[in-house]
């Protein structure tokens, strides 16, 4: 889990994490999403070694989606430099800096960009969401009562993210039952119903500020701390 909390952490263009482990004649097959970690059962490689070359095989030749890599994520030249982009509607947005990237392995997952479009620059954010939400965060920004207050963001887009003409989500990884399967017993049942299904989905929003933090001057700093105090007591 160590290693695969790594490589996602390392690598933001990655949805799961598929790995191999051997204790001593045994081996077992490990994905790791946002939702945990599922484990096969393991095998033998000497009594069974059909399974041991499938499963080689599959991890050499397999398409780049299939082992957890977000290939919506292409690479770009921009202002003679090349940048990752990605294609939300009908628009490509180009990765020009990085704002937060969440460092938990289990959750939403959030990472947020700043990403340019037709000279215009945006805010873009990633998560993992939790599909059980009926109300989600674009719902409450397009809300009417909150939409066309000064200082909260404006939606541009809202994409759930595709492959195979399917919204990815855990649900792809990991069978949801309606009812208990035979081979699981009580325990293993109340576990299984506990874990959440999470759709990939990418928000695109307006305006980006410059952070407070980069100033350019102690003048600028102080009429930035005015103008919020300002706007506090007048609303």
């Amino acid at each position: 889990l160590i290693k695969s909390h790594c490589t996602l952490l390392s690598q933001p263009h990655r949805r799961f994490t598929v790995s191999i482990s051997f204790i001593r004649l045994a081996l077992r097959l490990t994905l790791v999403d946002r939702c945990g970690a599922l484990h096969s059962r393991p095998y033998n490689i000497h009594s069974e070694p059909l399974t041991l070359l499938r499963i080689l095989a599959g991890l050499l030749l397999a398409e780049p989606h299939y082992m957890g890599l977000d290939t919506t994520i292409l690479t770009v030249s921009y202002d003679n430099k090349k940048y990752n982009a990605f294609v939300a509607g009908e628009r490509t947005y180009i990765i020009v800096a990085t704002l937060f990237a969440s460092d938990c392995l289990r959750g939403r997952a959030t990472r947020c960009w700043v990403v340019v479009c037709d000279l215009f620059k945006y805010v873009a954010k990633e998560c993992q969401a939790d599909a059980s939400r009926q109300i989600t965060e674009s719902n409450v920004l397009e809300d009417p009562a909150v939409k066309d207050i000064e200082g909260v963001p404006r939606v541009v887009e809202t994409v759930d993210v595709k492959y195979n003409n399917q919204v990815d989500s855990s649900s792809l990884r990991r069978p949801y039952y309606d009812t208990r399967p035979s081979f699981m017993d009580e325990e293993m049942w109340k576990h299984w119903q506990a874990i959440e299904k999470r759709i990939f989905r990418r928000l695109i929003l307006q305006p980006y500020g410059v952070p407070i933090w980069f100033f350019k001057s102690k003048t600028e700093l102080l009429q930035a701390i005015i103008d919020i105090v300002v706007s506090k007591c007048t609303h």
